[in-house]
């Protein structure tokens, strides 16, 4: 289990134990950076078989450091031991002079998990007015497919469009270059990409809070039902041309069977080797969206194209279907991708079935249940309730 003891210095002593542990490093380091609250991460991915940091938690955490002026202990590949301690914050307005470049530490680390970990630092460093401040502009590398990551399609169809939704805040991005990791057979189709995001920091003195009109239940519905009742389902194929039809033709018949009567919008694009296949699947009701995603790790050449297309519209629309039955109006993905922002916000946020419908009772992933013992360690202002409704921390922009 993941515990925290806070010693006389204001060091918060994080126990990482837990399946997450690449997680809970770099939601720790991120929240440091913000509060200026010194951390130490212990037993680093101690059960994986490569304990201890990786390579792109090495060079996230080095980013940070630098921004902060940090003294660090235990940066290094396989060190299982971390302490962090930022001095200050950087001028939002000196930082967004030029473009920000983030060394991925190799050209296999996902450059959406490097987004996703210093976007809420960038966002607190506050400024004056808005209206005024040049945007901070982003530049960064690595594979934009992995097997333990989100992809950017989910970013930019799921993750972004629910920060706006549910917290207002917007981000502009664009995919520069597909970036595929090593999950190929073939490593040829190893290829580094670029990713660009516009971000524009929060004003200073205020505080992150859910948007009044952010809604999760049916209207007619008093008891907190989820609204689940799917009316679109957008396809993002990424696949070599021979299967795109293929998979058309299956993924129209199984959406039909499982969510009947919802409009299915397909984008196709080719993906340029025989060896990449990537498929995701976006449902919509009027008031919340699902994702979820198919990533294929074998061989093309040789496969039966019907069989595999069959396969893999069975598959991704099965462990959509799942995710909507869960009675909760985000995906398990999702959720504990948005801790942190629930952690730093104002005021009270759910995401979870059982706290909109008052009980105690929750779903939440391993995953989700790391991310809030390590956001509530390093921000003990915020608190998870039964049927885990979080209070947030209130954290003030610009305070350290």
């Amino acid at each position: 289990m993941m515990g925290s003891t806070t010693g006389d210095d204001g060091l918060v002593v994080l126990d990482s134990l837990d399946e997450a542990n690449g997680q809970a490093v770099r939601i720790a380091v991120t929240l440091s950076a913000i509060t200026l609250k010194p951390v130490r991460i212990q037993n680093i991915r101690r059960s994986e078989d490569q304990p201890g940091m990786t390579t792109p938690l090495v060079a996230i955490v080095k980013w940070l450091a630098d921004q902060t002026g940090a003294n660090v202990e235990g940066n290094d590949f396989q060190s299982q031991t971390l302490t962090f301690r930022p001095k200050n914050r950087p001028s939002a307005r000196k930082l967004a002079k030029k473009e920000i470049e983030v060394s991925p530490g190799s050209m296999l680390a996902n450059s959406v998990l490097h987004f996703q970990t210093i976007f809420p630092f960038l966002l607190y460093l506050g400024c004056d007015d808005p209206d005024n401040q040049k945007p901070f502009e982003l530049r960064l590398t690595g594979a934009t497919y992995s097997s333990d990551a989100p992809s950017f399609e989910y970013l930019d169809q799921v993750f972004l469009p629910a920060l706006k939704t549910y917290f207002g805040v917007d981000v502009g991005r664009q995919l520069v270059k597909r970036g595929w990791d090593k999950r190929t057979p073939d490593p040829k189709c190893i290829q580094e990409g670029t990713i660009r995001f516009k971000v524009l920091p929060l004003k200073f003195g205020t505080t992150m809070a859910l948007n009044n009109d952010a809604t999760f239940c049916t209207n007619e519905d008093g008891l907190g039902s989820v609204d689940n009742e799917i009316l679109s389902v957008d396809a993002t194929i990424i696949t070599p041309q021979e299967l795109h039809v293929p998979l058309r033709e299956n993924l129209t018949a199984d959406i039909e069977n499982r969510f009947p009567g919802a409009e299915v919008n397909f984008k196709f694009e080719e993906s340029g080797f025989l060896d990449r296949v990537y498929v995701l699947l976006v449902a919509k009701a009027e008031h919340c969206r699902w994702g979820r995603d198919y990533l294929m790790g074998k061989r093309l050449k040789g496969c039966l194209i019907s069989a595999l297309s069959k396969e893999i519209s069975s598959k991704v629309c099965k462990d959509l279907e799942d995710e909507v039955n869960r009675e909760c109006p985000i995906d398990k993905q999702l959720q504990d991708q948005l801790v942190i922002y629930q952690c730093l916000a104002k005021g009270k946020t759910c995401f979870d079935s059982a706290g909109l419908k008052g009980g105690a009772e929750s779903l939440d992933s391993t995953q989700t249940c790391n991310a809030r013992k390590a956001a509530t360690a390093m921000l003990p202002g915020a608190k998870y309730s039964e049927g885990n409704v979080c209070i947030g921390a209130g954290v003030v922009v610009g305070d350290a």
